[in-house]
């Protein structure tokens, strides 16, 4: 057996050997998949114990909050259902996807205390068992996006293989935010709340519940607004429209600032995580 990879500290200040080790927690997080992944699933196992469906209460939920909101809105805003249904539906999946792993993402390393105490595994592991334990709710909540496909006949406009860069795109985005807010929670317990009420206000400001057209013109909320992004490269190919042009160059371009801007800071702090915890 190969012995397990193990999280790199030293008392050195030097950034040369500050930004190394981090690389060498990183890279030992990725290669040790198996870790993150039985974590996240032991977590979602823990979360339901005792249910009957588990989490696919998350599902049914979500289901008949689509379906309510679906009459309500298209009525409201004299929409055709067979057009805002599944805008709507793909739209609350996504953004589900989102908000709980910015949320959760605040607790990552709060909520690994204890091995991380107790234990020299990679501090960027808790990062991916966030992602993977959200990634595996959504993978039940695109239940109800296969449903809809149905009913209202898009699935044959669906562009499978973009999704899925659209998914990776989004998650590489959201690792890099979730290692920053999680150090910042970590080291401040208000950050949490902060961001709650950020992902709140988004929300009304992002195209969940509403249609781009609906706006004249190019206003600010959609291109400022980064989450209007991370939404359109996923929710555009899912229901068969035209992706935003702009869409995948924001995406990539933030992927690779953020993780410029996450990685020293992740380096230069992950050593005093157990000291905040």
């Amino acid at each position: 057996m190969t012995p397990e990879k193990t999280a790199v500290y030293s008392a050195t200040t030097r950034k040369s050997q500050l930004l190394a080790d981090g690389a060498k927690d990183i890279v030992a997080a990725f290669s040790q998949h198996h870790i993150w992944i039985t974590m996240a699933l032991h977590d979602i196992r823990m979360r339901y114990r005792g249910s009957i469906l588990g989490p696919w209460w998350i599902t049914l939920s979500m289901g008949f909050l689509i379906a309510g909101m679906s009459v309500l809105y298209a009525s409201l805003m004299n929409l055709e259902l067979k057009a805002y249904v599944p805008w709507l539906a793909c739209g609350i999946v996504v953004w589900g996807l989102i908000t709980s792993t910015l949320t959760e993402g605040c607790d990552a390393f709060i909520g690994g205390g204890p091995i991380i105490r107790q234990s020299a595994t990679p501090i960027f592991t808790f990062v991916l068992r966030t992602l993977t334990r959200n990634l595996m709710v959504f993978g039940h909540n695109v239940v109800i996006v296969a449903v809809v496909a149905v009913i209202f006949g898009f699935w044959k406009d669906i562009r499978p293989f973009e999704v899925l860069l659209g998914l990776a795109a989004v998650l590489a985005n959201l690792s890099w935010i979730v290692a920053l807010i999680a150090l910042a929670s970590a080291r401040f317990r208000d950050v949490p709340q902060i961001v709650a009420s950020i992902l709140q206000i988004a929300l009304f400001l992002t195209p969940v519940f509403w249609h781009t057209e609906q706006l004249t013109g190019r206003p600010a909320i959609l291109w400022l607004n980064p989450f209007y992004y991370l939404l359109e490269v996923i929710r555009a190919p899912l229901v068969g429209g035209a992706t935003n042009t702009d869409a995948w160059a924001v995406v990539v371009l933030m992927a690779l600032l953020g993780w410029l801007v996450m990685f020293p800071l992740f380096a230069a702090h992950r050593r005093r995580v157990v000291h905040y915890l």
